[in-house]
Formats: C-alpha cells, structure tokens, sequence
C-alpha cells in the first residue's frame, strides 16, 4: 500500500496553504459563514492567541474539534493544533489527542498525522471502521491509495465529490492535492479563494499570489490585499510564525507606502509571533 498521497496531504494539512500555487484567481465555523464566533469566551481565546499564547490555540483547536461555541472544522482545529505544536515543539501526530475515542475524526486524525507508522493492516482496519459513520471519506482515502498506485484520475474526481457532498471538510486536504497536482492553472488558488471566511489559513497562499502579481506589475495594491489577507489570519487568532514573518516583512518593505501604519504595540506583537517558531514557544 502506497503512502505517498497521505504524507503530502500531512504537509498540506500541517502548513495548510502553503501550496505552490501556479497563478491567480462556506462555512465551518460560525456567523455568516465565516471563522468568527459571537461567543465571547471563543472571542477571549481569539484575542489570547493573537498575543501567542499557546495554551489558548490548543483550546481553539479543542473547540474546533467538538463544535462548542464555533461549527466544527478538522481543517481549523488541525491548523489552530499546528500553531500550538510550533509554539511549543508538540509534534502534529499528537492531534487525534483532540477527540473523544469514539468520533470518527479521531480515526481520521490518526491517518492523516502519521501515515507512515499505520501497517497495511492496521490502515485498513481505520478505513473500515470510518466507512461506519464517514464513508465517502473513507472510500476517498482508498480512492487516494489506489490512485498513488494507477494513477486513475477519474476515480479519483469522483470520490472527492462524493466526499464533499458528504458535508466534511477533510476532503478538502485531497481537493487542493489534486487541484495544484493536475488541475487548470490557478484551479488550486481560486478555490482557496471562494473558501477563505471558511479556513482563514488559506489566505497565506492568497496574500503570496497577491506579492508574485506585485512583483509583475509594481501595483502597491496588491501589497494592500496581501497585508489584508494577514489581517484577516491574525483576525481568528491563525498568524502562525510564517505568516507572521511574511507579515512583518511587506509592512516594513512598504511602510510610508499607503498601508496603514501600526501602533507600537502591534509592531511588536507581530514581532513575537513572527519569532515563535525559531524559540519553540512564545515569550
């Protein structure tokens, strides 16, 4: 049994949104189909994470596993997870420690963190006890095996759709995949594009095709809405140490050039969270 696809999608799930996109171009968590919550302790562990308290992206990440206070997401709990894990050196394959032992995302979680110590037995095991209660995301997960294997594009397609259909969002890991892998140019972006509000980490890929289109044109607009696809990360509490770095470089590249100025205070917060990755935890 192949492994392959499952790895990359454990990088994509990890970084989320740090695929190469080629060129340019709803909701699971909460109000108006965005990642915002009206709950104030969700709001309170937003602004906590935002300072780069590790403790309180680990309980984003809670949160957004069970659904409490926000619409449950694997994607946003498994990123809020990845946030935790570099600010604290916590590996990624601890994140099925996230749910309850009979959801099924746990299973999922458990597949996707560490592909390689699962046995083909013991994969196969997960795959049939999925098909239980998620089983167009278990027939997607095979369909990824078998497609590694034969490279049988159609089949593939096919379970994706029926996975999203499903209503999950771990498809999504495999969409992506798929669309940067084999898709029209920019297939990838443009989705990540339509989904944003949904996954706030996707717009680190946007803001990066924002900068590639600046570096075409010279148009400081598009430095704009790079730096407004940051705010939007650091918004849910989602600046994770790359963001922050890639934040904090295009202000200070293009500071006095029409982007709005921060305050001191900010300047530094961003500093720290840019940091906390290089010192394994936030000072």
């Amino acid at each position: 049994m192949s492994y392959r696809i499952l790895t990359i999608l454990l990088v994509v799930a990890v970084t989320l949104c740090c695929i190469p996109c080629k060129s340019q171009t709803k909701g699971d968590v909460a109000v108006n189909n965005t990642a915002i919550s009206t709950d104030q302790e969700i709001y309170s562990l937003i602004q906590q994470a935002r300072e780069g308290d590790a403790e309180a992206c680990k309980s984003l990440a809670k949160r957004y596993s069970k659904g409490e206070g926000v619409r449950r997401s694997f994607i946003n709990a498994f990123f809020m997870y990845g946030i935790y894990g570099e600010r604290t050196g916590v590996g990624i394959d601890s994140v099925a420690t996230l749910f309850d032992d009979n959801d099924p995302y746990k299973t999922l979680a458990e597949m996707l963190s560490a592909p390689k110590t699962n046995g083909e037995k013991e994969m196969r095991e997960k795959i049939e006890r999925l098909k239980q209660t998620l089983p167009a995301t278990a027939e997607l997960i095979e369909a990824s095996i078998k497609f590694d294997e034969v490279n049988d594009t159609t089949a593939f397609q096919n379970a994706l759709n029926k996975a999203e259909n499903e209503g999950g969002d771990v498809c999504i890991f495999f969409k992506l995949y798929f669309y940067d892998t084999y898709g029209k140019a920019g297939d990838a972006l443009k989705y990540m594009r339509l989904y944003a509000d949904r996954w706030p980490a996707f717009n680190k890929a946007i803001a990066e095709s924002y900068m590639d289109e600046y570096e075409k044109d010279g148009d400081i607009e598009n430095v704009k809405r790079a730096m407004e696809c940051y705010r939007k990360m650091d918004e849910h509490g989602m600046l994770n140490a790359s963001a922050a770095s890639q934040m904090l470089k295009t202000y200070l590249e293009f500071k006095g050039k029409g982007l709005p100025q921060w305050n001191k205070k900010d300047l530094e917060r961003i500093k720290k969270l840019a940091d906390s990755k290089k010192t394994g935890k936030h000072n």
